[in-house]
């Protein structure tokens, strides 16, 4: 196993378990981790997440980018020209439109395939995006203070004032 710093843990629709770490991605397999190679000769990525998208490719998200399994090694994959190498915090399709959460941006691949920007933080804040999700059918993301609603390509605030906090919100 890559690290014992595990942040997240996924199985995909083939029944696969997959744990990310903080050094880097590892299948479970016959009672052992197995990790695989990145075709760019990318060593130890910091894993944000894993997603299997509508059309069963399986993306590891990571500190330099999102890579899809290929059987036996993770391919670097290009989703919006400008971020290839920034570290991907987590990737949504909802309703045919495909959501990338990025430190500091948040953008869109319209029905239409054009890449729309969503969002940037504050510039020197410390106010990064932090989760991206679904619930109930609505797309959230989470800052150090506050959450976000994300409706027609636009932010909006769950909490009329930001929070005096210091810790990132998930949900």
């Amino acid at each position: 196993m890559p690290s014992l710093n595990i942040g997240k843990i996924f199985q995909d629709s083939k029944g696969r378990l997959w744990i990310g770490t903080s050094t880097g991605a590892a299948q479970f397999k016959k009672n052992r981790f197995v990790t695989y190679p990145f075709n760019d000769d990318f060593q130890n990525p910091y894993v944000f997440g894993f997603t299997e998208t509508k059309d069963k490719r399986l993306w590891v998200l990571t500190s330099r980018g999102v890579y899809e399994f290929k059987d036996h090694f993770w391919e670097k994959i290009f989703l919006c020209k400008g971020y290839e190498n920034t570290a991907c915090r987590n990737v949504v399709e909802k309703d045919g439109e495909l959501f990338d959460c990025y430190p500091h941006d948040i953008v869109c691949r319209n029905k239409d395939g054009i890449w729309l920007h969503i969002a940037t933080s504050k510039p020197n804040s410390l106010s990064i995006f932090n989760v991206l999700g679904i619930h109930e059918n609505r797309l959230f993301v989470s800052t150090i203070n506050n959450i976000f609603e994300i409706r027609d390509h636009k932010l909006f605030p769950l909490f009329r004032k930001n929070l005096p906090t210091k810790n990132y919100f998930s949900f």
